[in-house]
């Protein structure tokens, strides 16, 4: 296409241009003027349209084409080379918060797929790997967060540092234990239901009795 005579949304008249072809890649720039014609119908409709109509068909192939450099532009940024690691939503977002590369991130799981197992690991070993007696231990190195977006960087207070490397010393330290028991509520959950009758004004929920057992466990083991 050498020339587009029109503009989207132009109401046009019967017989106008349209658009001006190139349509001689072995004849030179000779029958350049042969196209232009070719789309004008009322013009010559007996030779030179039938082969000029169908170059017109691949008009809007300029369009795709245009469409697919913006698709395969943003290819190469996500494959940087490396696997994509297989995880749930929820494993990934662990492994931001906690600062782990998830890619980088071997899974043991159905199919190769990183579980939260996996994420809290790699993450003790890379700790552990970092940490050296008399320093402190280095923080794992982070992902490219620019990948997923636009990326606003500020600087955090004295608090949010220490609290941030308390949090990480109390990963290394704490010990990562659920406890499970079972308790017979029930003569509980009965003087809570009469204390509520009685007192209908006094919001009387398990939290209370929780912290009264709490406070009275402490006073007897401080």
């Amino acid at each position: 296409i050498t020339e587009i005579a029109v503009t989207a949304g132009t109401t046009m008249a019967v017989g106008a241009t349209i658009l001006t072809l190139d349509s001689a890649p072995a004849t030179g720039g000779e029958t350049a003027p042969a196209p232009t014609t070719s789309i004008d119908p009322p013009a010559t409709t007996e030779a030179a349209p039938t082969p000029a109509s169908s170059p017109a068909v691949p008009a809007p192939t300029p369009t795709s084409t245009s469409v697919r450099p913006g698709s395969v532009s943003v290819g190469p940024r996500r494959e940087t080379g490396r696997r994509r690691a297989l995880a749930a939503p929820s494993v990934r977002k662990l492994a931001r918060e906690i600062g782990v590369d998830i890619d980088t991130v071997t899974g043991t799981d159905t199919g190769g797929r990183v579980s939260t197992d996996d994420v809290k690991t790699y993450a003790r070993q890379a700790l552990t790997r970092s940490a050296s007696p008399g320093a402190p231990s280095a923080a794992p190195a982070l992902p490219d967060f620019s990948r997923w977006g636009p990326v606003e960087r500020e600087p955090m207070t004295r608090v949010r540092r220490t609290v941030a490397r308390r949090m990480s010393q109390a990963w290394q330290t704490v010990a990562h234990v659920t406890q499970h028991d079972r308790a017979d509520v029930s003569e509980f959950e009965a003087v809570r239901k009469t204390v509520k009758k009685t007192s209908p004004d006094l919001p009387l929920t398990v939290t209370a009795f929780a912290v009264a057992v709490v406070a009275a466990a402490l006073k007897a083991f401080p």
